[in-house]
Protein backbone atom coordinates (compact mmCIF):
# COMPACT_ATOMS: atom_id res chain seq x y z
CA UNK A 1 0.00 0.00 0.00
CA UNK A 2 2.81 2.08 0.80
CA UNK A 3 4.14 1.63 -2.36
CA UNK A 4 1.43 2.36 -4.19
CA UNK A 5 0.82 5.58 -2.60
CA UNK A 6 4.64 6.57 -3.50
CA UNK A 7 4.22 5.46 -6.87
CA UNK A 8 0.79 7.56 -6.76
CA UNK A 9 2.81 10.56 -5.22
CA UNK A 10 5.67 10.17 -8.11
CA UNK A 11 3.41 9.82 -10.43
CA UNK A 12 1.28 13.52 -9.77
CA UNK A 13 4.48 15.20 -9.38
CA UNK A 14 5.38 14.47 -12.52
CA UNK A 15 2.29 15.26 -14.08
CA UNK A 16 1.97 18.32 -12.30
CA UNK A 17 6.01 19.07 -13.58
CA UNK A 18 4.61 18.64 -17.40
CA UNK A 19 1.65 20.62 -16.92
CA UNK A 20 3.64 23.45 -15.49
CA UNK A 21 5.90 23.17 -18.55
CA UNK A 22 3.52 22.37 -21.02
CA UNK A 23 3.10 26.16 -22.45
CA UNK A 24 6.93 26.27 -22.85
CA UNK A 25 8.02 24.28 -26.13
CA UNK A 26 9.68 20.35 -25.99
CA UNK A 27 12.60 22.47 -27.00
CA UNK A 28 15.95 20.20 -25.40
CA UNK A 29 19.60 20.39 -25.13
CA UNK A 30 20.32 22.47 -28.40
CA UNK A 31 18.49 24.94 -27.86
CA UNK A 32 19.36 25.61 -24.17
CA UNK A 33 22.91 25.31 -25.43
CA UNK A 34 21.93 28.43 -27.81
CA UNK A 35 20.65 29.97 -25.23
CA UNK A 36 23.42 29.57 -22.63
CA UNK A 37 25.61 30.65 -25.52
CA UNK A 38 23.69 34.19 -26.14
CA UNK A 39 23.70 34.61 -22.65
CA UNK A 40 27.87 34.10 -22.19
CA UNK A 41 28.27 36.18 -25.71
CA UNK A 42 26.33 39.03 -23.94
CA UNK A 43 28.69 39.14 -20.70
CA UNK A 44 31.41 39.20 -22.72
CA UNK A 45 30.89 42.05 -25.04
CA UNK A 46 29.65 43.90 -21.62
CA UNK A 47 32.85 42.97 -19.98
CA UNK A 48 35.33 44.15 -22.65
CA UNK A 49 33.06 47.22 -22.53
CA UNK A 50 33.37 47.38 -19.09
CA UNK A 51 37.52 47.15 -19.09
CA UNK A 52 37.62 50.25 -21.72
CA UNK A 53 35.35 52.27 -19.23
CA UNK A 54 37.06 51.58 -16.38
CA UNK A 55 40.27 52.40 -17.89
CA UNK A 56 39.29 55.19 -19.97
CA UNK A 57 40.62 53.47 -23.14
CA UNK A 58 38.68 52.15 -26.45
CA UNK A 59 37.23 48.57 -27.12
CA UNK A 60 39.82 46.15 -28.01
CA UNK A 61 38.70 44.79 -30.74
CA UNK A 62 40.58 41.29 -30.48
CA UNK A 63 38.90 40.63 -27.13
CA UNK A 64 35.24 41.23 -29.82
CA UNK A 65 36.66 39.16 -31.94
CA UNK A 66 37.22 36.44 -29.10
CA UNK A 67 33.63 36.82 -28.15
CA UNK A 68 32.50 36.59 -31.61
CA UNK A 69 34.35 33.40 -32.25
CA UNK A 70 33.29 31.38 -28.55
CA UNK A 71 29.60 32.23 -29.40
CA UNK A 72 29.88 30.77 -33.03
CA UNK A 73 31.70 27.96 -31.57
CA UNK A 74 28.91 26.98 -29.28
CA UNK A 75 26.29 27.36 -31.80
CA UNK A 76 28.56 25.33 -34.05
CA UNK A 77 29.09 22.49 -31.54
CA UNK A 78 24.89 22.89 -29.93
CA UNK A 79 23.38 21.89 -33.58
CA UNK A 80 26.11 19.16 -34.36
CA UNK A 81 23.99 17.45 -31.46
CA UNK A 82 20.05 17.14 -32.89
CA UNK A 83 17.45 17.32 -32.52
CA UNK A 84 16.97 21.25 -32.53
CA UNK A 85 14.12 22.88 -32.61
CA UNK A 86 15.54 25.57 -35.18
CA UNK A 87 19.13 25.85 -37.18
CA UNK A 88 20.41 28.51 -38.87
CA UNK A 89 19.70 30.78 -36.54
CA UNK A 90 23.49 32.13 -34.91
CA UNK A 91 23.13 35.40 -37.39
CA UNK A 92 19.49 36.23 -35.85
CA UNK A 93 20.39 35.60 -32.32
CA UNK A 94 23.90 37.07 -32.69
CA UNK A 95 22.23 40.43 -33.76
CA UNK A 96 19.84 40.50 -31.22
CA UNK A 97 22.49 40.30 -28.62
CA UNK A 98 25.23 42.90 -30.20
CA UNK A 99 22.26 45.36 -30.69
CA UNK A 100 20.90 45.08 -26.43
CA UNK A 101 25.02 45.51 -26.05
CA UNK A 102 24.89 48.31 -28.18
CA UNK A 103 21.92 50.07 -26.36
CA UNK A 104 23.05 48.75 -23.02
CA UNK A 105 26.32 50.39 -23.28
CA UNK A 106 25.23 53.91 -24.96
CA UNK A 107 22.81 54.03 -22.19
CA UNK A 108 25.35 53.88 -19.58
CA UNK A 109 27.91 55.66 -21.48
CA UNK A 110 29.87 58.48 -19.66
CA UNK A 111 32.56 61.48 -20.82
CA UNK A 112 35.35 60.74 -19.86
CA UNK A 113 34.53 57.13 -19.20
CA UNK A 114 35.07 55.92 -15.54
CA UNK A 115 35.24 53.43 -12.78
CA UNK A 116 31.65 53.45 -12.03
CA UNK A 117 30.85 53.32 -15.64
CA UNK A 118 32.83 50.10 -15.65
CA UNK A 119 31.42 48.71 -12.89
CA UNK A 120 27.80 48.76 -14.03
CA UNK A 121 29.02 47.60 -17.59
CA UNK A 122 29.98 44.49 -15.62
CA UNK A 123 27.20 44.20 -13.79
CA UNK A 124 25.02 44.15 -16.49
CA UNK A 125 27.14 41.69 -18.27
CA UNK A 126 26.82 39.75 -15.02
CA UNK A 127 22.81 39.65 -15.54
CA UNK A 128 22.73 38.80 -19.00
CA UNK A 129 24.88 35.69 -18.63
CA UNK A 130 22.31 34.94 -15.86
CA UNK A 131 19.45 35.36 -16.92
CA UNK A 132 19.96 33.89 -20.04
CA UNK A 133 21.84 30.63 -18.00
CA UNK A 134 18.61 30.02 -15.89
CA UNK A 135 16.50 30.35 -19.09
CA UNK A 136 18.59 27.58 -20.61
CA UNK A 137 18.46 25.30 -17.83
CA UNK A 138 14.83 25.26 -18.47
CA UNK A 139 14.63 25.20 -21.67
CA UNK A 140 16.78 22.13 -21.91
CA UNK A 141 14.04 20.40 -20.14
CA UNK A 142 11.02 22.03 -21.79
CA UNK A 143 10.24 23.67 -18.19
CA UNK A 144 9.97 27.48 -17.38
CA UNK A 145 12.69 29.15 -16.14
CA UNK A 146 13.18 28.98 -12.28
CA UNK A 147 11.72 32.14 -11.07
CA UNK A 148 13.62 32.17 -7.88
CA UNK A 149 16.96 31.89 -9.62
CA UNK A 150 15.77 34.83 -11.78
CA UNK A 151 15.43 36.58 -9.03
CA UNK A 152 18.59 35.83 -7.53
CA UNK A 153 20.65 37.16 -10.75
CA UNK A 154 18.25 40.56 -10.53
CA UNK A 155 19.72 41.13 -6.62
CA UNK A 156 22.77 39.96 -7.74
CA UNK A 157 23.01 42.88 -10.29
CA UNK A 158 21.48 45.27 -7.75
CA UNK A 159 23.62 45.01 -5.53
CA UNK A 160 26.58 45.18 -8.20
CA UNK A 161 25.10 48.48 -9.07
CA UNK A 162 24.84 49.96 -5.91
CA UNK A 163 28.43 49.12 -5.67
CA UNK A 164 29.39 50.78 -8.45
CA UNK A 165 27.58 54.04 -7.43
CA UNK A 166 29.96 54.28 -4.21
CA UNK A 167 32.88 54.97 -6.82
CA UNK A 168 32.03 58.66 -6.68
CA UNK A 169 32.64 59.14 -10.19
CA UNK A 170 28.96 58.59 -11.78
CA UNK A 171 28.49 62.17 -12.38
CA UNK A 172 24.71 62.08 -13.49
CA UNK A 173 24.00 58.84 -14.39
CA UNK A 174 22.47 57.43 -11.29
CA UNK A 175 19.59 55.71 -10.65
CA UNK A 176 19.63 53.72 -13.57
CA UNK A 177 19.36 50.30 -12.01
CA UNK A 178 15.68 49.31 -13.39
CA UNK A 179 16.03 50.83 -16.61
CA UNK A 180 19.62 48.81 -17.81
CA UNK A 181 17.77 45.55 -15.55
CA UNK A 182 14.05 46.28 -18.28
CA UNK A 183 16.98 46.08 -21.01
CA UNK A 184 18.41 42.55 -20.53
CA UNK A 185 14.66 41.31 -19.31
CA UNK A 186 14.03 41.83 -22.89
CA UNK A 187 16.90 40.01 -24.23
CA UNK A 188 16.12 37.02 -22.48
CA UNK A 189 12.74 37.48 -24.08
CA UNK A 190 14.20 38.02 -27.45
CA UNK A 191 16.32 35.37 -27.93
CA UNK A 192 13.64 32.71 -25.87
CA UNK A 193 11.14 33.98 -28.47
CA UNK A 194 13.54 33.46 -31.34
CA UNK A 195 14.34 29.57 -30.32
CA UNK A 196 11.18 28.95 -30.09
CA UNK A 197 11.16 27.98 -26.31
CA UNK A 198 7.59 29.35 -25.20
CA UNK A 199 5.11 30.13 -23.15
CA UNK A 200 2.88 30.63 -26.26
CA UNK A 201 1.89 34.06 -27.66
CA UNK A 202 -1.10 35.93 -25.03
CA UNK A 203 -1.45 39.11 -27.04
CA UNK A 204 -5.01 38.02 -28.93
CA UNK A 205 -6.37 35.86 -31.13
CA UNK A 206 -5.03 35.19 -33.82
CA UNK A 207 -1.31 35.82 -33.00
CA UNK A 208 -0.57 39.95 -34.04
CA UNK A 209 1.37 40.07 -37.27
CA UNK A 210 2.28 43.54 -37.65
CA UNK A 211 2.93 46.31 -35.62
CA UNK A 212 1.33 50.11 -37.08
CA UNK A 213 2.18 53.43 -35.73
CA UNK A 214 0.31 56.37 -36.79
CA UNK A 215 1.42 60.00 -36.09
CA UNK A 216 -1.36 62.25 -34.48
CA UNK A 217 -1.36 65.64 -33.66
CA UNK A 218 1.08 66.81 -30.89
CA UNK A 219 -0.23 68.26 -27.95
CA UNK A 220 1.47 69.84 -24.78
CA UNK A 221 5.03 69.06 -23.80
CA UNK A 222 7.08 65.78 -23.77
CA UNK A 223 10.31 67.12 -22.39
CA UNK A 224 12.76 69.72 -21.28
CA UNK A 225 16.51 70.98 -21.16
CA UNK A 226 17.99 71.80 -18.15
CA UNK A 227 20.85 73.55 -16.62
CA UNK A 228 23.36 72.53 -13.97
CA UNK A 229 21.48 73.30 -11.30
CA UNK A 230 18.44 70.92 -12.95
CA UNK A 231 16.28 74.21 -13.69
CA UNK A 232 14.27 73.83 -16.32
CA UNK A 233 15.57 76.19 -19.82
CA UNK A 234 13.21 75.23 -22.37
CA UNK A 235 10.21 73.08 -22.79
CA UNK A 236 9.98 70.55 -25.25
CA UNK A 237 6.41 70.86 -27.12
CA UNK A 238 5.17 66.62 -28.29
CA UNK A 239 5.74 66.40 -31.83
CA UNK A 240 8.14 68.90 -32.68
CA UNK A 241 11.93 68.37 -33.65
CA UNK A 242 14.72 70.35 -32.36
CA UNK A 243 18.37 70.29 -33.66
CA UNK A 244 21.58 71.96 -33.09
CA UNK A 245 23.35 73.63 -30.45
CA UNK A 246 23.27 76.46 -27.79
CA UNK A 247 23.57 78.64 -30.47
CA UNK A 248 20.66 77.48 -33.24
CA UNK A 249 18.89 79.87 -35.14
CA UNK A 250 15.77 77.10 -36.02
CA UNK A 251 12.93 76.85 -34.29
CA UNK A 252 11.54 73.89 -33.69
CA UNK A 253 9.74 72.04 -36.37
CA UNK A 254 6.59 69.99 -36.41
CA UNK A 255 6.72 66.30 -37.10
CA UNK A 256 3.61 65.66 -39.09
CA UNK A 257 0.80 63.84 -38.54
CA UNK A 258 -0.48 60.82 -40.52
CA UNK A 259 2.94 59.58 -40.85
CA UNK A 260 2.74 55.69 -40.34
CA UNK A 261 5.18 52.66 -40.02
CA UNK A 262 4.97 49.30 -39.60
CA UNK A 263 7.32 46.78 -37.67
CA UNK A 264 6.32 43.01 -38.22
CA UNK A 265 5.56 41.60 -34.84
CA UNK A 266 7.92 38.24 -36.10
CA UNK A 267 8.22 36.74 -32.82
CA UNK A 268 5.42 36.39 -29.72
CA UNK A 269 6.49 34.96 -26.55
CA UNK A 270 3.79 35.27 -23.76
CA UNK A 271 3.66 39.11 -23.79
CA UNK A 272 6.33 39.86 -25.41
CA UNK A 273 6.83 41.00 -29.27
CA UNK A 274 9.97 41.10 -31.65
CA UNK A 275 9.60 43.61 -34.03
CA UNK A 276 11.60 43.64 -36.93
CA UNK A 277 11.68 44.72 -40.11
CA UNK A 278 8.30 45.40 -42.33
CA UNK A 279 9.38 45.39 -46.04
CA UNK A 280 7.50 47.12 -49.47
CA UNK A 281 6.58 43.88 -50.44
CA UNK A 282 4.72 43.41 -47.08
CA UNK A 283 3.41 46.69 -46.78
CA UNK A 284 2.32 47.14 -50.37
CA UNK A 285 4.22 50.67 -50.02
CA UNK A 286 7.43 52.00 -49.69
CA UNK A 287 6.01 54.72 -47.53
CA UNK A 288 5.32 52.64 -44.75
CA UNK A 289 7.40 49.60 -44.26
CA UNK A 290 10.73 49.74 -42.30
CA UNK A 291 13.37 48.44 -44.25
CA UNK A 292 16.67 50.37 -46.08
CA UNK A 293 15.36 52.75 -48.46
CA UNK A 294 11.72 53.05 -46.93
CA UNK A 295 10.21 56.40 -46.75
CA UNK A 296 9.77 57.67 -43.17
CA UNK A 297 7.03 60.08 -43.24
CA UNK A 298 6.35 63.37 -45.63
CA UNK A 299 8.72 65.49 -46.80
CA UNK A 300 9.92 67.93 -43.42
CA UNK A 301 10.31 71.56 -44.23
CA UNK A 302 12.71 73.02 -42.12
CA UNK A 303 12.55 77.09 -41.42
CA UNK A 304 14.85 79.12 -40.87
CA UNK A 305 17.35 81.55 -42.79
CA UNK A 306 18.85 79.13 -44.66
CA UNK A 307 15.53 76.90 -44.97
CA UNK A 308 15.74 73.40 -46.02
CA UNK A 309 13.36 70.28 -47.15
CA UNK A 310 14.22 66.80 -45.62
CA UNK A 311 13.27 63.37 -46.87
CA UNK A 312 14.05 60.84 -44.51
CA UNK A 313 14.50 56.97 -45.42
CA UNK A 314 14.87 54.69 -43.17
CA UNK A 315 19.22 53.68 -43.30
CA UNK A 316 18.79 50.43 -41.75
CA UNK A 317 16.08 47.26 -41.57
CA UNK A 318 14.22 48.04 -38.25
CA UNK A 319 14.55 45.70 -35.31
CA UNK A 320 12.98 46.45 -31.83
CA UNK A 321 10.60 44.30 -29.34
CA UNK A 322 7.22 45.49 -27.30
CA UNK A 323 4.95 44.47 -24.76
CA UNK A 324 1.73 44.11 -25.15
CA UNK A 325 0.43 44.18 -21.54
CA UNK A 326 2.07 47.51 -21.26
CA UNK A 327 2.05 48.93 -24.93
CA UNK A 328 5.44 49.98 -24.20
CA UNK A 329 7.89 49.72 -27.02
CA UNK A 330 11.70 50.27 -27.90
CA UNK A 331 12.28 50.58 -31.74
CA UNK A 332 15.85 51.01 -33.34
CA UNK A 333 15.63 52.29 -37.02
CA UNK A 334 18.24 54.51 -38.19
CA UNK A 335 17.51 56.83 -40.72
CA UNK A 336 19.30 58.92 -43.55
CA UNK A 337 18.18 62.42 -43.76
CA UNK A 338 18.76 63.83 -47.56
CA UNK A 339 18.46 67.68 -47.14
CA UNK A 340 17.72 69.68 -50.20
CA UNK A 341 18.50 73.69 -49.86
CA UNK A 342 15.51 74.99 -50.83
CA UNK A 343 15.01 78.71 -49.30
CA UNK A 344 11.77 79.77 -50.02
CA UNK A 345 9.71 78.23 -53.12
CA UNK A 346 7.14 80.42 -53.31
CA UNK A 347 8.88 84.49 -52.06
CA UNK A 348 6.84 87.61 -52.22
CA UNK A 349 6.81 89.37 -55.52
CA UNK A 350 6.78 93.39 -55.32
CA UNK A 351 6.61 93.19 -51.65
CA UNK A 352 3.33 90.86 -51.50
CA UNK A 353 2.17 87.73 -51.57
CA UNK A 354 0.40 85.87 -54.14
CA UNK A 355 -2.04 83.43 -54.57
CA UNK A 356 -0.88 79.71 -55.83
CA UNK A 357 -2.29 77.06 -57.71
CA UNK A 358 -6.38 76.97 -58.16
CA UNK A 359 -8.39 79.34 -59.91
CA UNK A 360 -7.03 82.82 -58.83
CA UNK A 361 -3.56 82.06 -59.09
CA UNK A 362 -1.17 85.36 -59.14
CA UNK A 363 -4.22 87.20 -56.68
CA UNK A 364 -2.23 89.44 -53.95
CA UNK A 365 -2.94 87.32 -51.10
CA UNK A 366 -2.17 87.47 -46.52
CA UNK A 367 -4.18 84.22 -46.53
CA UNK A 368 -5.75 81.96 -48.29
CA UNK A 369 -9.54 83.13 -48.32
CA UNK A 370 -8.78 84.66 -51.87
CA UNK A 371 -6.78 81.45 -53.41
CA UNK A 372 -10.52 79.61 -54.59
CA UNK A 373 -10.47 76.41 -56.36
CA UNK A 374 -7.91 74.51 -53.98
CA UNK A 375 -5.08 77.56 -53.95
CA UNK A 376 -2.75 78.81 -50.92
CA UNK A 377 -1.46 81.91 -50.32
CA UNK A 378 2.45 82.08 -50.62
CA UNK A 379 2.86 84.03 -47.01
CA UNK A 380 4.93 82.58 -45.14
CA UNK A 381 7.79 80.26 -45.53
CA UNK A 382 8.12 76.92 -48.12
CA UNK A 383 10.55 74.81 -47.92
CA UNK A 384 9.19 71.79 -49.35
CA UNK A 385 6.89 71.94 -52.32
CA UNK A 386 2.88 71.82 -51.48
CA UNK A 387 0.13 69.53 -52.55
CA UNK A 388 -2.14 71.57 -52.94
CA UNK A 389 -6.00 71.17 -52.45
CA UNK A 390 -6.03 71.29 -56.55
CA UNK A 391 -4.24 68.24 -55.88
CA UNK A 392 -1.21 69.17 -57.97
CA UNK A 393 2.13 69.60 -57.04
CA UNK A 394 3.78 73.21 -56.48
CA UNK A 395 7.13 73.75 -56.42
CA UNK A 396 10.41 71.16 -57.32
CA UNK A 397 10.59 68.86 -60.12
CA UNK A 398 6.93 67.36 -59.93
CA UNK A 399 5.27 70.77 -60.33
CA UNK A 400 1.95 70.74 -61.87
CA UNK A 401 1.56 66.27 -61.31
CA UNK A 402 -1.01 64.90 -59.67
CA UNK A 403 -0.52 64.57 -55.70
CA UNK A 404 -2.30 63.16 -52.85
CA UNK A 405 -1.25 64.96 -49.41
CA UNK A 406 0.99 63.09 -46.86
CA UNK A 407 -0.36 64.50 -43.98
CA UNK A 408 -3.99 65.75 -42.92
CA UNK A 409 -4.08 67.74 -40.01
CA UNK A 410 -1.30 69.76 -39.09
CA UNK A 411 -1.71 73.62 -40.01
CA UNK A 412 0.65 76.22 -41.65
CA UNK A 413 1.86 77.89 -44.48
CA UNK A 414 4.63 74.45 -45.25
CA UNK A 415 2.30 72.10 -45.31
CA UNK A 416 1.12 69.70 -46.70
CA UNK A 417 3.54 68.32 -47.95
CA UNK A 418 3.58 64.69 -49.99
CA UNK A 419 6.07 62.36 -51.18
CA UNK A 420 4.28 62.95 -54.94
CA UNK A 421 5.85 66.03 -54.63
CA UNK A 422 9.89 65.68 -54.13
CA UNK A 423 11.98 68.61 -53.46
CA UNK A 424 15.24 69.19 -55.85
CA UNK A 425 15.63 71.34 -59.22
CA UNK A 426 14.78 73.79 -60.36
CA UNK A 427 13.92 74.42 -56.90
CA UNK A 428 16.87 74.24 -54.86
CA UNK A 429 19.34 71.57 -54.85
CA UNK A 430 20.58 68.47 -52.75
CA UNK A 431 23.04 69.01 -49.95
CA UNK A 432 23.52 65.69 -48.70
CA UNK A 433 23.00 62.85 -46.40
CA UNK A 434 23.00 63.03 -43.27
CA UNK A 435 23.39 59.66 -40.78
CA UNK A 436 20.77 59.55 -37.79
CA UNK A 437 20.56 57.35 -34.65
CA UNK A 438 17.19 57.17 -34.02
CA UNK A 439 16.40 54.96 -31.03
CA UNK A 440 12.32 55.34 -30.44
CA UNK A 441 11.22 54.65 -26.40
CA UNK A 442 8.38 54.73 -24.55
CA UNK A 443 10.42 55.03 -21.72
CA UNK A 444 12.60 58.14 -21.10
CA UNK A 445 15.22 59.03 -23.50
CA UNK A 446 17.95 61.36 -22.20
CA UNK A 447 21.44 62.60 -22.96
CA UNK A 448 23.68 64.98 -20.62
CA UNK A 449 26.25 66.86 -22.11
CA UNK A 450 30.09 66.82 -20.72
CA UNK A 451 33.05 69.10 -20.80
CA UNK A 452 35.46 68.82 -22.85
CA UNK A 453 38.79 71.04 -22.90
CA UNK A 454 38.13 72.59 -25.98
CA UNK A 455 34.40 73.40 -25.12
CA UNK A 456 31.86 73.07 -22.11
CA UNK A 457 28.24 71.28 -22.53
CA UNK A 458 29.13 69.00 -25.53
CA UNK A 459 26.34 66.50 -25.83
CA UNK A 460 27.85 65.30 -29.28
CA UNK A 461 31.30 65.20 -30.04
CA UNK A 462 32.93 65.25 -33.49
CA UNK A 463 36.28 65.86 -34.23
CA UNK A 464 37.52 69.03 -34.75
CA UNK A 465 40.13 71.83 -35.53
CA UNK A 466 40.24 72.84 -31.68
CA UNK A 467 40.63 76.57 -32.33
CA UNK A 468 37.23 76.97 -35.04
CA UNK A 469 34.13 75.27 -35.96
CA UNK A 470 35.94 73.03 -38.75
CA UNK A 471 35.14 69.65 -38.40
CA UNK A 472 36.54 66.60 -40.11
CA UNK A 473 35.19 65.23 -43.22
CA UNK A 474 33.65 63.12 -43.20
CA UNK A 475 32.44 62.94 -40.30
CA UNK A 476 34.10 61.09 -36.80
CA UNK A 477 31.75 61.10 -33.88
CA UNK A 478 34.12 60.83 -30.66
CA UNK A 479 33.43 60.67 -26.70
CA UNK A 480 36.49 62.39 -26.01
CA UNK A 481 39.87 64.00 -27.49
CA UNK A 482 41.60 60.59 -27.05
CA UNK A 483 39.52 59.17 -29.90
CA UNK A 484 40.32 62.19 -32.02
CA UNK A 485 44.36 62.15 -32.01
CA UNK A 486 46.55 61.93 -34.75
CA UNK A 487 43.50 63.08 -37.39
CA UNK A 488 44.10 65.83 -39.52
CA UNK A 489 42.40 67.30 -42.31
CA UNK A 490 40.70 70.87 -40.60
CA UNK A 491 40.65 72.10 -43.09
CA UNK A 492 43.97 71.57 -44.66
CA UNK A 493 45.93 68.07 -45.11
CA UNK A 494 48.17 69.13 -41.84
CA UNK A 495 45.67 71.12 -39.57
CA UNK A 496 44.94 69.48 -36.79
CA UNK A 497 41.43 67.78 -36.42
CA UNK A 498 42.18 66.78 -32.33
CA UNK A 499 39.57 68.48 -30.28
CA UNK A 500 36.07 66.73 -29.81
CA UNK A 501 33.33 68.79 -29.88
CA UNK A 502 30.53 70.39 -31.08
CA UNK A 503 29.92 73.65 -33.42
CA UNK A 504 28.66 75.24 -29.67
CA UNK A 505 28.07 74.09 -26.49
CA UNK A 506 24.40 73.67 -25.11
CA UNK A 507 21.47 72.76 -27.24
CA UNK A 508 18.29 74.38 -28.95
CA UNK A 509 19.03 77.89 -28.89
CA UNK A 510 19.14 78.45 -25.30
CA UNK A 511 22.72 79.69 -25.31
CA UNK A 512 25.65 77.24 -23.63
CA UNK A 513 23.70 76.25 -20.70
CA UNK A 514 22.15 73.05 -21.63
CA UNK A 515 23.32 70.37 -19.23
CA UNK A 516 20.45 67.40 -20.08
CA UNK A 517 17.86 66.72 -23.02
CA UNK A 518 14.97 64.80 -21.58
CA UNK A 519 12.02 63.63 -24.40
CA UNK A 520 9.41 61.36 -22.28
CA UNK A 521 7.36 58.74 -23.70
CA UNK A 522 4.11 56.95 -23.20
CA UNK A 523 3.28 53.41 -23.31
CA UNK A 524 0.13 52.65 -24.47
CA UNK A 525 -1.67 50.30 -22.46
CA UNK A 526 -2.86 46.93 -23.11
CA UNK A 527 -3.01 46.32 -26.95
CA UNK A 528 -4.36 42.73 -28.52
CA UNK A 529 -4.58 41.57 -32.13
CA UNK A 530 -7.25 43.53 -34.02
CA UNK A 531 -7.67 46.45 -31.38
CA UNK A 532 -8.82 49.59 -31.55
CA UNK A 533 -5.97 52.09 -31.84
CA UNK A 534 -4.58 53.33 -28.61
CA UNK A 535 -2.44 56.32 -28.14
CA UNK A 536 1.03 56.20 -27.32
CA UNK A 537 4.16 58.84 -27.23
CA UNK A 538 8.08 57.60 -28.53
CA UNK A 539 10.95 59.32 -27.67
CA UNK A 540 14.57 60.23 -28.95
CA UNK A 541 17.31 61.62 -28.43
CA UNK A 542 20.17 61.97 -30.79
CA UNK A 543 23.15 63.34 -32.71
CA UNK A 544 22.71 65.68 -35.81
CA UNK A 545 26.10 65.50 -37.53
CA UNK A 546 27.49 68.77 -39.76
CA UNK A 547 26.39 68.93 -43.35
CA UNK A 548 28.95 70.75 -44.45
CA UNK A 549 27.30 73.24 -46.32
CA UNK A 550 27.90 76.79 -44.36
CA UNK A 551 25.07 78.71 -44.48
CA UNK A 552 23.20 75.33 -43.03
CA UNK A 553 25.80 74.55 -40.10
CA UNK A 554 26.02 77.93 -39.00
CA UNK A 555 22.08 79.05 -39.14
CA UNK A 556 21.46 75.15 -37.63
CA UNK A 557 24.54 74.93 -35.16
CA UNK A 558 25.56 71.71 -36.61
CA UNK A 559 26.78 69.36 -35.13
CA UNK A 560 25.06 69.43 -31.90
CA UNK A 561 22.07 67.72 -30.81
CA UNK A 562 18.58 66.39 -31.59
CA UNK A 563 15.60 65.47 -29.85
CA UNK A 564 11.85 63.99 -31.01
CA UNK A 565 8.70 63.15 -29.60
CA UNK A 566 6.15 61.11 -31.37
CA UNK A 567 2.47 61.33 -30.17
CA UNK A 568 0.49 58.39 -32.45
CA UNK A 569 -1.78 55.76 -32.75
CA UNK A 570 -0.43 52.03 -31.95
CA UNK A 571 -2.53 48.76 -33.12
CA UNK A 572 -1.45 45.24 -33.59
CA UNK A 573 -2.78 43.64 -36.72
CA UNK A 574 -3.46 40.22 -38.72
CA UNK A 575 -2.73 42.59 -41.88
CA UNK A 576 -1.52 45.28 -43.12
CA UNK A 577 -3.52 48.50 -43.98
CA UNK A 578 -5.10 48.26 -47.57
CA UNK A 579 -2.66 51.05 -49.98
CA UNK A 580 -1.87 51.30 -53.28
CA UNK A 581 0.64 53.88 -53.06
CA UNK A 582 4.52 53.54 -54.65
CA UNK A 583 6.98 55.11 -55.43
CA UNK A 584 10.48 55.29 -57.60
CA UNK A 585 13.25 56.55 -57.16
CA UNK A 586 12.88 59.57 -59.12
CA UNK A 587 9.58 60.55 -58.87
CA UNK A 588 6.22 59.41 -57.29
CA UNK A 589 2.46 58.34 -58.56
CA UNK A 590 -0.45 57.22 -57.20
CA UNK A 591 -2.10 54.31 -58.33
Amino acid sequence: MLKRSGSLAIAIIAFVTLAAGSAYAQTGKCQGAKMKAAGKKAGCLLKVHSKAAAKALPLDTTKITGCETKFSNAFTKAESKPPCATTGDAGAIESKVDRFADEVAAELALSPPSKCQGGKLKSAGKLGSCLLGVEAKGIAKSLPPDATKLATCKTKFSAGFTKAETAGDCGPATGDTAVIQAKLVALEDDVACELDAGPACACGTPDPAFLSFTTSLGTGNCGSTVNDSGSPLLSLGCNNLYTGGGSAAVPPSTVPDYGNTLTRTSCCRSKFLTLSVATSTDTGSNRNCSNTGCLYGPPLPITSVTSVCVINTVAQPAAGYAYCDTGSETLDIPLTSNVYLTFDLFPQTGGMDHCVGGNNSGAVCTDNTPCTGGGFCSTGTQPCPICAGDGLCHGGPNNGNGCTPGTLLVMGPQWPTSQDCPPGPPDGFFVGSLPIPYLLTTGTATKTSVNQPSQNRVFCGFCSDPMSATFKNPAVACASDAECAGLTGCPGVSDPCTACKQRSGGAFMTGGGARTITENGVPAGPIATGGAPASQTLASVFCVPPTFNGSIDSSGDLPGPGAASLQGQIQLLVLPPTTTTTTTSSTTTTT
